[in-house]
């Protein structure tokens, strides 16, 4: 029997999920897909859960979808739908950049809320060299980040090493890599112990914030829902990952 292509190892409350296909640089497939999305399913309504680290097995994050899939166009459907579920997400998640962070893997990264990279890890979004658009990193980047940093990214298809991903906001901050899981779930840890599941609510109303502005933190506060311990809502809208 095959080994499972991602694994979820619980540590009080945090947990790690882990693409684990080494031998691939933990390329995805529609089985990767699958698990990611019963993993985030239940890490998310997991109320022992706090804080969750994404990460690779191997010592590398993720290079990409796996071109041998044989059924690459449900792959690609199947795995918007995973981003819509992670943009939805209220459990705050950190990313642990070993290595590389290739295009699929780029989108992983950057759906996660924090980034932690190791000093010689790059981020890369090539698929425009490969005549291909990149749909959910787009997402990702209209989502959180200025216009020039995603035709930077995008366009230029230039990988970004650790140094220009903290510059660039990308990266919370860049670790010699054998400490990259380590800072990682340090961080995460830190964050699952916020009393009054703050982390979720904060997570939830920067996200409304920044959809509705002062409006929406005003509406925020006079429903009292504030300080934290309000009931998580929907992050944000869908349509950026259904194009």
């Amino acid at each position: 029997m095959s080994a499972a292509t991602v694994l979820v190892e619980r540590h009080g409350p945090r947990a790690d999920v882990i693409l684990n296909r080494p031998r691939r640089r933990n390329a995805i497939i529609r089985e990767t897909i699958g698990r990611l999305q019963t993993a985030f399913a239940e890490l998310e309504h997991d109320p022992g859960v706090a804080a969750i680290v994404v990460r690779g097995a191997g010592g590398c994050f993720c290079s990409g979808l796996d071109l041998a899939e044989p059924d690459l166009p449900a792959v690609g459907a199947a795995w918007a739908d995973l981003h819509l579920r992670i943009h939805a997400m209220t459990t705050p998640t950190v990313a642990a950049l070993e290595r590389a962070a290739i295009n699929a893997g780029a989108a992983l990264a950057l759906a996660c809320d924090l980034l932690v990279a190791g000093e010689t890890a790059i981020l890369q979004v090539k698929e425009a060299a490969m005549g291909m658009t990149p749909p959910v990193n787009l997402a990702w980047m209209a989502t959180k980040y200025p216009m020039a940093l995603a035709l930077r990214l995008t366009l230029g298809c230039e990988p970004m090493d650790a140094a220009q991903l903290v510059t660039a906001g990308i990266a919370m901050r860049s670790v010699p890599d054998d400490d990259v899981v380590i800072e990682a779930q340090r961080l995460a840890d830190a964050i699952a112990r916020y009393p009054n599941r703050a982390a979720r609510a904060v997570k939830r109303d920067v996200s409304a914030a920044y959809r509705g502005g002062f409006a929406a933190v005003s509406a925020t506060i006079r429903s009292g829902t504030c300080p934290a311990g309000g009931t998580p809502g929907e992050i944000g809208p869908e349509e950026a990952f259904r194009g």
